[in-house]
């Protein structure tokens, strides 16, 4: 009787066990993995595929999508199902898929998928006429159609392409971090396809983010486009390339950074260059500054510029003050002037107003930071120098010297990451830029006033129009590049830029602008008859706006 007792306790318990079992079994089943096995039944019945390359927008100033794009019609075969629940599809279906593949490419047969014992997924990517009669054939199971956005790699240099690539942005940079961090964040945009037990498809959606963030920069879309059809013009043809890069001048927004053919690399952030572009006579414009604002030079001083064996000059221009050496352009006056100013003085100024440092931060070689390199003997380093050479800086560099005189002798920083944004252009986070007060106002003053006389009486009179506030700078350089013959041995080459460096005015608002001129023919050509009409046709064009 103890033994039968004893029995029927022991089987009481394995059954309270078992039942504590089934209750966990449930518990785990419903709810804490209820998730993960919901999501492996439904993908029995669902295919999810990614359609887009990137994960996130970049936008102009106006909300509008600045990205190019290029469609990859793909086909996609699932074996499995295509096999086995295609029993009862018409044969003239079967057939005018494999022939309308086959005709694409005779790779793609249907007859070897239906033989493979392989269950693995296949794609193949097809031209879009090929696509759009696959589209026409229906209820053919275990084929799906879908097309998938990548961004057009020809335009690779594209200042919104450059940034896209968010390996190219310096992650120890405050904003450009925050902006690597947000994006990263993002969820991609996906087609689904869901499918019946009889492997129909019955559904077919798209599963848009809508809490992903968006960049939006300071860029113009449409002017851009107005200055590319210019720079396309046929009277330019001759010319070998041409960066614009135009600033809202009080804010530092960046509106058009562009240049004639994309790719080739951004020769306004100095890309493929060693460190950039010598800058020549434009950077007269910051020796003067440096003079006038130390007071090492007064207005009313006079310099003699004559012609000899030593001379920078190709013809004397006589006793000038330096406000007359600025007009003509000459190289003996500031050769003059940068010695009694001093190198130490003069890199102070360029250096406030971000010369020799990168601007936008991109890393490595998609932006250059400049250089400038003193001969040996010290003498000679504020003489030449002081004319813009034994230097390299970037188009983009170059525009802070014309930006800084504009705003009063305040230094704004270019920038061109206007915002984060959401799905309807709503700002998450603003970005700004930084300012500081560089030079006396009365110092910039002056230089802007001189600038406009350089327009109107001066070197870049091919600048002027009649009515408009216009000032600027030409500049004519030549450089040397070491290029590798065709048996690997070292060359120099020399090569000829022409800049031109200004301002302009329209309705109340001051912008500043930098032209340059890649390649110019050393002979008849210069900063004056190819960058500055250039700079008089883009300002005709924004009058129109």
């Amino acid at each position: 009787m103890c033994s039968l007792k004893k029995r029927n306790h022991i089987v009481f318990i394995f059954y309270i066990c078992i039942f504590l079992l089934l209750i966990y079994r449930i518990v785990t089943i419903q709810y804490v993995n209820s998730e993960k096995l919901t999501s492996i039944a439904n993908s029995q019945y669902r295919i999810e595929r990614n359609i887009s390359e990137l994960n996130y927008l970049i936008l102009d100033s106006t909300g509008k999508d600045l990205m190019k794009y290029k469609n990859r019609f793909i086909v996609e075969i699932d074996p499995y199902i295509f096999k086995r629940y295609n029993s009862n599809t018409p044969l003239d279906k079967i057939f005018a898929l494999t022939y309308i593949l086959r005709n694409y490419s005779r790779d793609y047969d249907i007859t070897n998928v239906i033989s493979s014992t392989v269950s693995e997924k296949i794609k193949w990517n097809v031209d879009e006429e090929t696509f759009n009669k696959l589209m026409e054939i229906k209820n053919v199971n275990g084929i799906y159609l879908y097309i998938y956005s990548e961004t057009n790699k020809s335009e690779a240099w594209k200042i919104q392409n450059i940034i896209s690539n968010l390996d190219n942005l310096d992650s120890t940079n405050t904003s450009a971090n925050l902006i690597l961090e947000t994006l990263k964040k993002n969820k991609p945009t996906n087609i689904v396809f869901e499918r019946d037990e009889d492997g129909n498809i019955k559904n077919k959606n798209y599963a848009i983010p809508e809490k992903n963030v968006n960049l939006r920069l300071t860029l113009d879309q449409d002017l851009q486009e107005k200055v590319n059809n210019i720079l396309n013009e046929e009277k330019y043809k001759l010319l070998s390339e041409i960066g614009v890069v135009i600033l809202e001048s009080d804010t530092g927004k960046i509106k058009v950074l562009t240049q004639r053919d994309h790719k080739n690399p951004n020769i306004i952030l100095g890309s493929g260059t060693a460190n950039g572009y010598v800058p020549g006579s434009i950077f007269k414009l910051l020796v003067e500054t440096a003079a006038l604002d130390t007071k090492k030079v007064s207005l009313n001083e006079k310099f003699l510029c004559e012609v000899h064996k030593d001379s920078l000059c190709k013809e004397p221009h006589g006793n000038i003050t330096i406000e007359e050496a600025l007009k003509v352009s000459c190289n003996n006056v500031f050769a003059q002037v940068g010695k009694k100013v001093g190198w130490d003085n003069i890199l102070s100024y360029a250096k406030a107003e971000g010369l020799f440092d990168k601007v936008l931060n991109f890393k490595g070689d998609k932006e250059v930071k400049g250089e400038y390199r003193e001969p040996a003997i010290y003498e000679d380093g504020p003489r030449f120098l002081s004319m813009g050479q034994n230097m390299l800086i970037s188009p983009l560099q170059a525009i802070n010297i014309v930006n800084t005189i504009v705003n009063g002798g305040t230094y704004v920083k270019p920038y061109i990451t206007d915002a984060l944004v959401d799905i309807n252009n709503k700002e998450i986070k603003v970005f700004n830029t930084e300012k500081k007060q560089i030079m006396k106002k009365t110092t910039a003053s002056t230089m802007k006033d001189q600038m406009i006389k350089v327009v109107n009486e001066g070197t870049g009179k091919n600048a002027s129009i009649p009515g408009v506030e216009i000032g600027g700078k030409t500049g004519t350089t030549e450089r040397i590049d070491y290029i590798k013959d065709k048996d690997g041995k070292e060359k120099r080459e020399k090569h000829s830029d022409g800049w031109f460096i200004g301002f302009f005015k329209i309705k109340d608002k001051y912008y500043s602008m930098v032209i340059f001129v890649k390649d110019i023919d050393a002979q008849g050509m210069y900063g004056g008859n190819t960058a500055a009409p250039i700079f008089k046709d883009i300002v005709t064009i924004l009058l129109k706006k």
